[in-house]
């Protein structure tokens, strides 16, 4: 009896798996069916009378409708959008961008409901339109939509279907309409680091932002974007330091996926109190259960104080993280409520992409691998990590759309003989180009190098080649907050240990750490222009809607190099042409900021004028534009040297070299890393002195001998020296004392005959 029950179950088992096969099989010869047959798309119903735009990329859903009671130019640019709509979405003749442009209909017809259209006004309504946008919405006229409506009037009336139900005047209208002439196109704003925080002017306060003297510093591309770049390489190997502290941790603790159970998402039923209890309450079990088990290695284990402290302000509210720091270093239980803190220490976000718990328990899953598998298998990567990789690829100039579109295919390795890699080389496909570019080549000896390798070593152990290396994380359009991922990220800059050690990377590189505490004045001060507050006439300390987007940082890398851009290098490792470089980056606003030009300065290029070039109408235009350029290149460098300057008039150690700067000396307290330091005294006068006249006498000799010392290094210092040698100084310009003015001046009458001359090694 028992052999037939057990026969019978297998006979049910196995017929349950035959149905099963049959039922895969029957899906398969269906869809391959559908697959040959061939599609016929909707035909196009000019009689419509409402068309409903779906979403595509970033463009949101709409819709038109159409009323009986509506004038015949509402009607006939209806049927303009009715056919549209269907080349774009029912037919494959046209690019998927179109589809996204469609949106500006909608403000087409926002202005049509606004206004009557009259016999007078009718033949200028895209031109009416334009206006009303700049107006209404306060854009830029280029970017009111007027030549997508044009375009798309174009099509409309080549399409047969469509065209064949206007009348001659609808036709001829429209076409008039399609030749509309846009307004000239307004002055761009600058996408750039730099213009991104001077937008918020209250920073040089000295209460809530960072001060006048570090404020001077973000007129600067060069040392805004070198302490933007050593403030995301080291925290995204602080980041790697911590997950490899954790992972050694995880492995001799004993901890488990079990350990670290995934947090359900908010239900249905769930109340918004009920829902962020529940999690408060999951992640504090959590954490309990780390702190018990990797309390006993928080001495022997490289990082794992760190790694907790970084756990610690991640999930837990600013206010309680002393307090939660302190029962982890204790080994106390760490409680969910407390009747002074009813709702929770911890933070009620489930998903903060920093080490968050997902994260963490994949972390667990990987070191209950195998040695062997692990060797095999990529090493988690949090999004935290991904958003700090991509700023550096937006700093090394990869245009920042093609960002998330990177594979280790992108990438090339320079290794030695021992297999170590050296250098790593990138050159990817530039969609909007059409194009590879290659960017410069990192070092692996340096922090960016070191901190890139790994990444790609974790994401895809340099095996897997057509993994993307961003997944997820999109640093573009952002919300300005001190809560999100990013904002979170900067923050953590002002913890210690972090915050030690970027005060030492600033100083090791001698450049002002002005990044980090712009960002951190505005994040811990700043009120949102979301918020109510930020939104009152009486808020002084108010911020931008977004953060910073990869744009801002790849044009802010080009600028800080554009002093050694080289129209006649073959390759050009910025993501453009020298072309494209030329035209767009080397443009008004790529300058530091603005000062006069010096009386040198000056009677060079009025010599130049005069002697050198011919003075024909074309080669005139040539030179005002090289003349411009010169001229703001040579007060950009002479300004970078004035914002570091300081006079000293008592200096207990160092040496002063040829132009009375102090070198090797100890650094003044309080001042910051580049602060370049001139000893005021009249034989510095009167060297300075000296020089100014050596180039005034021997500029023309320089130009025809030497025309790149004298255009980036002679004129730049001519410029500052006459700044500071100037009776009638700006008022927050440091100068001379009047005594060594004096007494410089009358020591260079005296002895100017006997100086030695400048030059010579330039002139010989």
């Amino acid at each position: 009896m028992t052999d037939f029950m057990n026969e019978s179950g297998r006979n049910n088992e196995e017929s349950k798996l035959d149905n099963q096969s049959l039922l895969v099989e029957q899906s398969n010869i269906v869809k391959e069916f559908r697959t040959k047959q061939v599609v016929t798309p909707l035909r196009f119903n000019p009689s419509a009378t409402s068309v409903n735009v779906p979403k595509f990329r970033s463009s949101p859903t709409f819709i038109v409708t159409l009323n009986k009671s509506d004038d015949s130019y509402r009607k006939l640019l209806f049927g303009v959008l009715n056919a549209a709509h269907y080349l774009y979405f029912m037919t494959d003749d046209y690019a998927d961008s179109s589809k996204e442009k469609l949106i500006f209909f909608r403000w087409l017809f926002d202005y049509i409901d606004s206004v009557t259209i009259t016999k007078e006004n009718c033949a200028k309504l895209f031109k009416n339109f334009e206006a009303w946008r700049v107006k209404k919405h306060n854009v830029k006229t280029q970017s009111t939509g007027l030549k997508f409506l044009k375009v798309f009037t174009q099509h409309a009336l080549s399409f047969s279907e469509f065209s064949s139900t206007l009348t001659d005047y609808e036709r001829e209208y429209l076409h008039q309409q399609s030749l509309t002439q846009p307004a000239p196109i307004d002055e761009v704003d600058a996408i750039n680091l730099n213009y991104w925080f001077s937008q918020h002017t209250w920073l040089r306060r000295e209460d809530v932002g960072i001060g006048h003297e570090l404020y001077s510093r973000l007129g600067s591309p060069r040392a805004l974007v070198t302490s933007f770049r050593i403030t995301i390489e080291t925290l995204l190997i602080h980041l790697q330091a911590c997950k490899d502290a954790l992972i050694s941790a995880f492995e001799q603790a004993g901890i488990s996926e079990h350990d670290i159970p995934e947090i359900a998402p908010k239900q249905k039923e769930e109340l918004g109190a009920a829902a962020n209890y529940r999690v408060i309450r999951e992640k504090t079990s959590i954490l309990n259960t780390l702190r018990e088990k990797l309390n006993p290695f928080l001495g022997e284990i490289p990082h794992l104080n760190d790694a907790i402290t970084l756990l610690v302000f991640v999930h837990t509210k600013p206010q309680h993280r002393a307090f939660i720091a302190d029962k982890f270093q204790k080994n106390e239980v760490i409680p969910v409520i407390h009747t002074k803190v009813i709702s929770g220490f911890l933070s009620s976000k489930k998903d903060v992409l920093i080490f968050d718990m997902a994260f963490l328990q994949r972390l667990a899953i990987y070191t209950a691998d195998t040695a062997n598998n692990k060797r095999k298998k990529p090493v988690p990567v949090c999004e935290a990590e991904s958003f700090l990789f991509s700023y550096l690829m937006a700093f090394q100039t990869v245009q920042p759309s093609d960002i998330s579109k990177l594979t280790l295919r992108d990438f090339k390795f320079v290794r030695r003989r021992n297999g170590n890699i050296t250098h790593i080389e990138s050159d990817y496909f530039k969609g909007r180009a059409n194009t590879i570019h290659q960017v410069k080549t990192l070092q692996t000896k340096e922090d960016i190098g070191r901190a890139v390798l790994r990444y790609l070593e974790d994401m895809t152990r340099l095996k897997s080649k057509d993994i993307p290396l961003v997944q997820g994380a999109r640093i573009e359009a952002l919300t300005f907050s001190p809560s999100n991922t990013v904002g979170l990220l900067f923050l953590l800059c002002q913890e210690a240990p972090l915050s030690t050690v970027l005060a030492q990377k600033h100083a090791s590189a001698k450049v002002a750490s002005v990044f980090v505490e712009a960002i951190a004045a505005l994040l811990k001060n700043g009120l949102s222009c979301r918020t109510k507050a930020g939104k009152s006439s009486d808020c002084q300390t108010r911020t931008t809607e977004c953060f910073f987007a990869g744009a801002h940082i790849k044009t802010s890398s080009v600028y800080a190099h554009s002093d050694t851009f080289d129209p006649t290098r073959l390759s050009n490792y910025r993501s453009h042409s020298n072309q494209t470089e030329r035209e767009n980056y080397l443009t008004e606003h790529n300058e530091e900021w603005e000062n006069l030009t010096g009386r040198v300065t000056r009677a060079v290029m009025r010599d130049l004028t005069v002697n050198v070039f011919c003075p024909s109408e074309e080669d005139k235009q040539v030179f005002h534009s090289d003349y411009t350029h010169a001229v703001e290149y040579v007060k950009n460098r002479s300004d970078e040297v004035l914002a570091v300057l300081k006079i000293v008039t008592e200096q207990q150690s160092g040496r002063v070299d040829e132009f009375g700067f102090i070198t090797k000396g100890s650094p003044i307290e309080n001042d910051l890393p580049d602060t370049l330091y001139l000893h005021d005294s009249a034989h510095t006068v009167m060297k300075l002195r000296h020089f100014l006249d050596e180039l005034e006498a021997k500029h023309d000799l320089l130009l025809q001998r030497a025309p790149e010392y004298l255009f980036f290094t002679a004129l730049p210092q001519a410029e500052w020296i006459e700044c500071l040698l100037a009776k009638n100084k700006a008022k927050d310009l440091e100068g001379f004392s009047e005594e060594s003015l004096s007494e410089g001046l009358s020591l260079y009458q005296r002895w100017k005959k006997e100086l030695p001359p400048h030059f010579s090694a330039q002139l010989s």
